[in-house]
Parts: structure tokens; C-alpha cells; sequence
């Protein structure tokens, strides 16, 4: 009996030992999120990057996503479904070299058809080798492959690649430059310490997809101001990850989770000669440029700008970082509404300044000048103007005081309290002493009945140093003359 017992000890001491804890780890499921029992039966889904849009874009390697060269960094991607084909025509092209090593990197030109009988997408268009099948494009870029196939005509579509094939894998990537498919492939064989092979096959006469590159405008853009009535998201920044290294790479958060970001001018311009879009508005922040206006959107801000015959430059904001040599990066464009884009009043000239932009400041007097103002009230939301800024004296019982009265080109249609001239005044003679004629951005709203004026200034201790010497130095003494006046003091 002693014996038994003993041997009963035993096994529970073992079984508190270790079948507990493989029992409480099936019950729980492992540390990965796995149920019990079916970790071997689940396997891990590839890494998926995701659109501007939310849509999921199908990447090379994570390690080749390292490789920013200028014109080098793919913008077009194959869903890379074919494998065995691929490895199949990789033995016919290559016969014997499989036999001493086990993957290839080939690069040369396939042949791009739709497939309108696809049982799973009808828009479906491919990729051919060798007159297989060896590839679909991804959802991002299908529209665009389509429009270009369509020019095309009877002369057909062709795409430079650049294939990584073995036994058990396939990639194949278009870059956007098809010139830089050479080097792309020996960067690619580098990685993975191969060797490249060029597929026999001549240039065809077909037109080659080619990514295009719009042309930053030579004019000044219109400025666009005024209370935000909507934001627009820019697409295609995934694509111009150079743009964003240029602008925010040196930006302490680059590096870090949060990212880096700060306020810009976005200056959109029609993307003239677009292959793929006769409506395309690019995106551009201080000469880079950052994408393009969503589809949806692109066709009525193209109109408008091609009514007002230039670009316009509008307040947005733009963040990156670098995830591990993935640049991640957004913009977002801050627009009043789209019909309210052209401004009220003469644009400024040469002999005139634009000042700083500030906070909104109330102008003041304008039940005065119904005249004027009524007619250039918007039915709702405001209308943007352009306003000058002339120093005047105000006489008053006893005194007189110098103040900023407001004119929308040669009528006044208000002035400036004493606590905002007093706030705008030292500007605006800085401005007329230097023989020029100051100029803000504003904005009128109300009724034809009471309108209001506002103007969109910095105050005189806001303004910076270089913004002052940026005007030269003074030409004249003061730009305006005192006016000769007396007053009795005993009356």
C-alpha cells in the first residue's frame, strides 16, 4: 500500500510539473494568438502595405523597399500568382543553370493584355511571357494600365521587368523608369547573391509603360485664402517617397514612430500632357513634388484652374517617417470652398508688397461703404479679396491720430481700429517708405444689407527681420505728409 501511494506522488508531482503547463498553454493558445491545437495548421500572411485609400498594394520585399535611388523606386507592382509558370519558362530560357544554383534574377520586356473573360475580374490586365500568363496587375494600378493600352491601339502594350524566380518563389516588380531596369536588377541579384540574366528579346516596337513625370509650373500660383471649409487628402505620396525625404529627412521625428511634419504651402498645378488622366492636378511643396488630387476630385479643380489660367498655392500640411527604409508619408491640402478660389480686387503689382499672413482682423466702418461692399457679398461662406493699406490721419475734438484706412482697389471700404492700427501701422510705413503700397489678404461676408470685412495680417512685433530687409531700404521719408491743422484749445 505504501508502494502505491508513493508512486501516486510521483506521477502528480510530475504532472504539476509539466503536463500542467502544456495543458493551460493548449487551453489559452500561444503567445502569437493562436488557438489550441492549430498552431501548424495556420500560417502567418504576408507583410501588406496599404494605399492612401485604405486598399491594399501587394510590395517586393521589404529589403528591396531600402533601395530610394532617385528615378529607381518601383511604382508599379505585379500580383504574383504564376510562380510555377515563371520558374518553368526561367528553366527553358536558362537550361542547366538551375542545376548549380537555385535562384535567378532576369529582366526584359513582357507583353500586357486584358483578360475581359477573367471569371474574378473582368478589368483584369496581365502580364505575358514567353506567351504565358505570369502575372496581374494590382488594383492601384489597373486603370491607369488600361487607359494606356487603349492609346496603344492595334500596336499593343509592352512593360520592362525584372523577375527574382526560384523553386519556391517569384517577385516581379516594374520599376517606373524602365530605363533603370538594368541596374535595378543587378541591385536586386546583389541582395539576394545571384546572378542576372537579360531575356533574349529585342525592344519591341510597342509603346513601353513608363511612368510620367509632370513639369513644375514657371508662374507664381494665385494665392488661395480664407476660413477652411474642407480638407482634401493627396494620393500617390507612396510613390514620391524622395519628395518627402527632401522635405522632412532632416526633421528630428523622421526617424522615430511619430514622424515628422509640419504646415506648407501645396501648390496644385494641372498635369498637362498626363497620359493617363487629361484631369490630372499634381501636388507640389516647395519644388517637390508630393502627389496628385484624388480622382474624384480632380476633374472639378482641374476645370477651375484651367478657368483661372494658373495654379494656385493653398495652406496643407505634410508628415513622413522612415519605418525601417519604408518611407510612410501623407498630405492634406486645407481649401475654402472650390468655387471661391479667384479673388475680388486687382492682384498685386511690382510696385506693391503682400504682408505677412496673421491672425483675422476686424475692419471696421463699413456700414459706410454699403455701396462698395454690398455687391461683392456672396450668397454664403465669404469671398475672398484684395485689399490695400494706406496710413490717414483721424482728426478728432482736440487731437488728430494717425490710422490704417482699408481700400479695395481705389475705394475705401473701411479702417482699422486704434489698437489694430497701432498693431499695423509700423508695417505699412515700413512698406511706404520704401516707395511701395502694402497689400493684405481678405476676406467679405455677411448680406448685401451689413457686410463685413476682414483682413488676414501679422501684427508689427510678429513680423521677422528678414521679412523687413527683404524690401530694401527706404527710398523716401515718410509716405505720408503731415497735413497742416490747428485747433483752439479753449474751445
Amino acid at each position: 500500500m505504501e508502494t502505491i501511494l508513493a508512486i501516486a506522488i510521483v506521477a502528480a508531482l510530475l504532472w504539476w510539473k509539466y503536463g500542467r503547463k502544456k495543458s493551460e498553454k493548449n487551453k489559452g493558445g500561444d503567445s502569437a494568438g493562436y488557438p489550441p491545437q492549430v498552431q501548424d495548421q495556420r500560417r502567418p500572411a504576408p507583410p501588406v502595405r496599404r494605399t492612401s485609400s485604405g486598399r491594399p498594394l501587394v510590395l517586393a520585399n521589404s529589403r528591396l523597399q531600402k533601395y530610394h535611388d532617385g528615378e529607381a523606386h518601383p511604382t508599379l507592382y505585379l500580383l504574383n500568382w504564376n510562380q510555377r509558370e515563371v520558374w518553368q519558362i526561367a528553366q527553358r530560357l536558362l537550361p542547366g543553370y538551375f542545376d548549380q544554383s537555385d535562384t535567378a534574377v532576369l529582366h526584359g520586356y513582357v507583353e500586357i493584355k486584358p483578360e475581359p473573360r477573367n471569371s474574378h475580374d473582368r478589368e483584369a490586365i496581365r502580364a505575358l511571357l514567353d506567351g504565358t500568363t505570369i502575372g496581374y496587375f494590382a488594383l492601384e494600378n489597373k486603370a491607369i494600365v488600361h487607359r494606356r493600352y487603349r492609346e496603344a491601339g492595334r500596336r499593343g502594350l509592352v512593360a520592362r521587368v525584372v523577375i527574382l524566380t526560384s523553386r519556391r518563389r517569384t517577385e516581379i516588380w516594374v520599376p517606373n523608369n524602365p530605363d533603370i531596369v538594368p541596374s535595378y536588377a543587378n541591385h536586386v541579384a546583389k541582395l539576394y547573391g545571384t546572378t542576372v540574366f537579360e531575356l533574349p528579346a529585342e525592344a519591341p516596337d510597342a509603346p513601353i509603360i513608363r511612368e510620367h513625370r509632370p513639369t513644375l509650373p514657371d508662374a507664381e500660383p494665385a494665392l488661395v485664402w480664407g476660413r477652411t471649409a474642407e480638407r482634401i487628402e493627396v494620393v500617390g505620396e507612396f510613390a514620391r517617397a524622395e519628395s518627402y525625404v527632401a522635405l522632412l529627412g532632416r526633421e528630428v521625428g523622421f526617424h522615430s514612430s511619430a514622424g515628422a511634419d509640419r504646415d506648407v504651402q501645396l501648390q496644385l498645378a494641372q498635369d498637362i500632357g498626363n497620359p493617363y488622366d487629361e484631369y490630372a492636378v499634381a501636388v507640389w511643396c516647395e519644388g517637390h513634388h508630393v502627389g496628385y488630387i484624388p480622382g474624384e476630385r480632380a476633374a472639378e479643380v482641374s476645370r477651375i484652374l484651367r478657368r483661372m489660367g494658373t495654379s494656385v498655392s493653398l495652406p496643407g500640411r505634410i508628415w513622413a517617417r522612415n519605418d525601417r527604409g519604408e518611407i510612410r508619408a501623407r498630405a492634406t491640402i486645407q481649401t475654402p470652398p472650390l468655387d471661391r478660389w479667384q479673388s475680388a480686387g486687382m492682384p498685386p503689382g511690382n510696385a506693391e508688397v503682400v504682408l505677412a499672413d496673421g491672425a483675422r482682423m476686424q475692419v471696421i466702418g463699413e456700414e459706410n461703404f454699403m455701396d462698395t461692399l454690398g455687391p461683392l457679398v456672396p450668397d454664403e461662406g465669404e469671398a475672398m479679396v484684395w485689399l490695400r493699406l494706406k496710413v490717414d490721419f483721424d482728426f478728432r475734438p482736440n487731437s488728430a491720430k494717425k490710422r490704417v484706412n482699408v481700400f479695395l482697389d481705389e475705394d475705401q471700404i473701411g479702417w482699422l481700429s486704434d489698437v489694430q492700427s497701432a498693431n499695423v501701422l509700423p508695417i505699412v510705413q515700413h512698406i511706404n517708405e520704401r516707395g511701395k503700397v502694402a497689400v493684405a489678404k481678405g476676406v467679405i461676408a455677411g448680406s448685401p444689407l451689413k457686410a463685413e470685412a476682414v483682413l488676414y495680417v501679422a501684427r508689427a512685433a510678429d513680423v521677422t527681420r528678414n521679412w523687413l530687409d527683404s524690401h530694401g531700404e527706404p527710398t523716401v521719408v515718410e509716405s505720408v505728409k503731415r497735413r497742416e491743422f490747428e485747433w483752439d484749445d479753449n474751445e
